[in-house]
């Protein structure tokens, strides 16, 4: 899992100001941030990004869709192509300020996937922040479930309550 930095101080307000301000321009820094640290993990041409698709509230409220412009942003700036392969089955439900068994209860079984593209063999999931890690779980096991033998891994711009040092 790879994470950009802790959710917390002045990262925290930038990531803020991105998901619920008017200020799309934000985007393209904090994508070339992720992108500069996935390039260390050397993506190959086998890699496909893929957002975690936001609830339908989530849409509406922020009027952008902060991990498919994050994805689109990586991949204009020379990163590995994206799709969205993940939708949800039903409307997510804010995750805020819920338990961790609680988060992965609400998580479980909301994801459906599509046919990935030709050739794919690693998919890098990405999110905004990650919390406790159960909707990435979540996006992980119907990724699994659909595709076996998939390499899958996580890019997150940032992590709450835990240390990123080797994430």
């Amino acid at each position: 899992m790879l994470s950009c930095g802790p959710y917390t101080g002045s990262w925290q307000a930038w990531i803020k100001r991105a998901k619920f301000g008017p200020e799309p321009a934000l985007f393209r820094p904090l994508a070339r941030q992720l992108l500069l640290d996935m390039v260390a993990e050397e993506p190959g041409p086998d890699w496909l990004l893929v957002p975690v698709p936001p609830g339908s509230w989530e849409s509406i409220l922020r009027g952008a869709d902060l991990t498919a412009s994050l994805c689109r942003e990586i991949e204009s700036a020379g990163g590995p192509v994206w799709a969205p392969v993940l939708s949800r089955r039903r409307p997510g439900r804010p995750q805020r300020r819920r338990r961790r068994s609680e988060r992965r209860r609400v998580s479980a079984d909301v994801f459906a996937v599509s046919e990935l593209p030709a050739g794919v063999r690693t998919v890098v999931i990405i999110d905004d922040v990650m919390t406790t890690g159960a909707t990435l779980a979540a996006c992980t096991d119907a990724l699994l479930q659909r595709y076996p033998g998939l390499d899958v891994a996580a890019a997150v711009l940032a992590r709450a309550g835990a240390p990123v040092a080797g994430a």
